[in-house]
């Protein structure tokens, strides 16, 4: 990943205050970030939250009632994208030894259940999920955006085994069902590949490769280029030799 990329100040854009996606972000989800769990380790991932707190001031002066968060350790599907259908979605990392990070969210159900109606005759499968609880992809970086998820309701995607394209057109076609509320999109995962090795990447070995963050980061491009919003890089680093990258759009 481009680590030398200069750094701009946050600033609310609000040529987009009025669109259906007013922001949206690539964040990363090791839970080593937390120093809950991180412990002695704190100190290896400082650029990476210091970047989570410039995020979290930026998307706290959004106007947007709706946090979409996709992620690839949420419910996953085949041939149909999961989307939790539950009146709230909890979730801790104890098994991580870091019970005091928890999260409980209202979910909004009425977006969640508008997307799986229009879904299946706009050529997308969206299956409602029950499942309540929480993954560690989403409590991450939302703990880390307290402001961001204050007063929010949350809709929550998780992944499937639709080609990277159709996820990127997925991503456009979620832009375009929005046009009635103003919306954040989260985008969870971690990064592995060298720089500019992702545009001749074999698609084949993705499975075996067990890509974090792929499919979520596709989602991401599709919505914010019909969405018109620019990214850059706002901090990258892996100690870890895990890309930790938060990319606000």
């Amino acid at each position: 990943m481009p680590c030398g990329l200069s750094r701009p100040a946050l600033r609310p854009d609000r040529r987009y205050q009025l669109m259906a996606l007013v922001a949206a972000a690539f964040v990363p989800h090791p839970t080593i970030l937390l120093p809950e769990v991180a412990g002695a380790d704190a100190d290896r991932l400082t650029s990476t939250r210091a970047a989570f707190s410039r995020l979290d001031a930026h998307l706290a002066q959004v106007e947007a009632g709706t946090v979409i968060v996709v992620s690839p350790h949420g419910p996953a599907g085949s041939d149909q994208l999961p989307i939790r259908l539950v009146p709230r979605a909890s979730g801790h990392l104890s098994r991580f030894g870091a019970a005091r990070v928890a999260l409980d969210l209202a979910v909004d159900v009425e977006l969640t259940r508008d997307l799986i109606r229009s879904s299946r005759p706009d050529g997308f499968r969206l299956f409602p999920s029950d499942d309540r609880g929480l993954d560690h992809g989403t409590i991450v970086p939302l703990w880390l955006l307290p402001q961001t998820r204050a007063g929010k309701r949350f809709l929550f995607l998780g992944v499937t085994g639709w080609p990277l394209p159709r996820l990127e057109a997925f991503g456009r076609w979620l832009f375009g069902r929005l046009s009635e509320r103003s919306a954040i999109l989260l985008a969870s995962g971690n990064l592995a590949h060298p720089p500019g090795q992702l545009e001749g990447i074999d698609w084949e070995s993705i499975e075996g490769a067990g890509d974090c963050g792929l499919r979520s980061l596709a989602v991401l491009l599709g919505a914010s280029s019909a969405a018109g919003l620019r990214a850059h890089v706002l901090s990258y680093e892996d100690p870890f030799g895990l890309g930790c990258a938060v990319i606000p759009a």
